[in-house]
């Protein structure tokens, strides 16, 4: 058995993960040049929903002793890459 404590386990881990974190949403961020990339407010609307939600339900409610919903929402993020769907998407309704 290793003989790193609980704490430096913790910061080990927790610096680790949040940095890759926040490389993802930093990637995520870079999707927005609309020179590259045709997106609606919906879509935009859609991602940043669903990272505040998961945000809420896998760090903010453990961190402050809540029960997780039991909501698996993250996994199941995806943007339907129909073309129609696209132009339905950016149409104002």
């Amino acid at each position: 058995m290793t003989d790193e404590t609980k704490r430096a386990k913790f910061e080990r881990l927790a610096d680790a993960r949040v940095k890759k974190a926040l490389t993802a949403i930093r990637l995520i961020g870079q999707c927005s040049n609309k020179s590259l990339y045709e997106y609606g407010q919906k879509d935009v609307d859609l991602i940043v929903t669903s990272i505040t939600d998961a945000l809420n339900e896998y760090v903010k409610a453990p961190f402050s002793g809540k029960k997780k919903t039991g909501n698996t929402s993250g996994n199941m993020f995806a943007l339907n890459v129909n073309p129609a769907n696209i132009a339905q998407r950016n149409t104002v309704g």
